[in-house]
Order: C-alpha cells, then structure tokens, then sequence
C-alpha cells in the first residue's frame, strides 16, 4: 500500500487543528488523486465472474485489517446479490460515513459521537450511491434543463431518418436512440417529480435509465416525434419547478436503491445524467 495518501491526510489534519484549511485542502485533494489514479491504472474487466473474485477477496483483505464486522455485512450482502444476479437495495446497503478524525466506519444507525475518538457525527464523510444526486443546486439544473433539448434539436436538424437510425459499427446506440433513452429518462424524472410534490414521501421504483434504449421499444416513433415529446415534457417539468417554492426542491421520497432522496437530488441526478451522453452523441454526430 502507497503510504503517501496516509501521510497527505496525517498533516491535513494536524494544520486544520491550527486552522489552515486552505493548506490542508490540497493534501486531501493530492492523497484523492493519488489514490484515483493509482486505481485508473489497475481498472478491471466487468464480468460478473472478475467483479465476484476480487469482491471476495477484499472482504477478507478488510476484515484483516481490521475493518469492524458491521461495516464488512454490507459488503458481503451486496457482493451476495452480485452472485444471485441481483442489485443490492438501500436496505442491505444503507449509505456509508466515515469519521474524518479516526477513519471509523458507520453503517445504518450513526452514533451523535465517534465512539473512538468522540467527533460529532455532523463532521463524518458520507458516501451517497451516485455523485449525480449532489452534483446541482436549483438553479444550475433549470439552466441545463433549459439548455440540453435545445442543443440537442439544433445538432440533429437537418439529418436524414438513416443517419438518424444508423448504428455505429461497433453496435452501439445510434442518435434516435440516444434522443429516445433521453426522453425517457426525462418521463420518469418528471413522474418523480409530481409525485414528491403530491405526497409527502412517497415509495420512488427504482428504474434502470441507464439501460433503457425507448427507440428500441418504439421503432414506429420518428426522431422528430420523439424530440417533440421530450421537449414538451421538459417544458411541463420546467415550468412545475419554477412554481413551486425552494423549501418544496427539499421534499422527499424514498427510493428503493438509493435510499431517501430529495426532489433537487432527483433533478439533480437527472440532469447531470443528461451531460454524460453528450460526448457519445458527439462522436455519433462526427461520424455522419
């Protein structure tokens, strides 16, 4: 193990006891760094089979380590539903947090204080399921909302219907389908979004959007109609949060997978997902 991310997070923490958080920003950013690229270096193929092996393997790793029982459960569930051809749900998985002072690891009920060192529970790292959940505030989401259809409209305009259905060659989605998952995802974003808004923390079903392909299950659409419907869709969810009051973005639901979720995590989520396809549409375009 590289010692050096352990000895960045040593000194962080010595200089903010003196107060000098701007330096000990960096040394957590440069031990984050160091430890992501070391990762990126050993990235691992994803069969189920690989993904299973080395799951196992960590398990015993952390629990050597010393890794408390109650925070190793967790991982064995979810590395248990990995096998059965399963996801883990947010009851088997509850969001981890960690004690920035002593590293202690909490699952499901969290102590108001560290019991190894007696930190206050408020300064614990969390870990949510998907950085998309927090990556906008209210504000920076309705100018992507606004923005993506839009953008989208204009770099298709113009393309006929089979450069528009032409797969690339390496069997990927092709721009229809592309339009289609968005508009997709947009529909249940905008589902989400009312029902939070009807009832007070309604059950959410989780949705693999990530796997949805709709101009797969509706070939009869045209891109045009499905850009339409998406577009109109948008404008309805636009204008639904506009009108409603910043408390109101707080209001909840619970989502099987990722746990309570807040409706500015869901647009957040959302439309953040939205930016991740922009670079597969763009190569789609470059190629006609």
């Amino acid at each position: 193990m590289n010692p050096l991310p352990a000895r960045l997070v040593a000194l962080a923490h010595a200089l903010e006891r003196e107060g000098r958080y701007n330096h000990a920003k960096w040394l957590r950013a440069a031990a984050a760094a160091l430890v992501t690229r070391d990762a990126h270096s050993r990235l691992l193929p994803t069969e189920v089979s690989t993904l299973l092996a080395e799951s196992r393997s960590l398990e015993v790793e952390l629990a050597a380590a010393g890794l408390q029982p109650d925070a190793l459960a967790p991982l064995t569930l979810a590395a248990d539903r990995l096998e059965a051809g399963d996801l883990p749900m947010y009851i088997d998985a509850p969001d981890p947090q960690v004690c920035r002072t002593c590293g202690r690891i909490f699952a499901g009920d969290i102590p108001e204080t560290c019991p190894v060192c007696g930190a206050w529970r408020r300064t614990y790292q969390s870990f949510r399921p998907v950085w998309w959940l927090e990556a906008l505030n209210p504000f920076e989401a309705l100018t992507l909302m606004r923005a993506t259809p839009k953008r989208i409209a204009d770099a298709i305009a113009g393309l006929s219907g089979e450069a528009l259905t032409r797969r690339p060659v390496d069997g990927g989605w092709s721009l229809h389908q592309v339009v289609a998952h968005l508009r997709d995802a947009q529909d249940v974003l905008a589902y989400r979004v009312n029902l939070m808004l009807e009832e007070d923390d309604p059950p959410l079903i989780p949705k693999a959007v990530w796997a949805m392909q709709g101009g797969d299950a509706k070939s009869a659409e045209t891109t045009a109609e499905v850009l339409r419907a998406y577009r109109a869709s948008r404008d309805q969810t636009i204008h639904t949060l506009e009108s409603i009051t910043l408390k109101d973005w707080w209001r909840t639901g619970r989502h099987g997978e990722f746990g309570p979720l807040t409706i500015v995590q869901t647009v957040s989520y959302f439309t953040a997902h939205e930016t991740s396809h922009g670079a597969q549409f763009d190569a789609l375009l470059a190629a006609h």
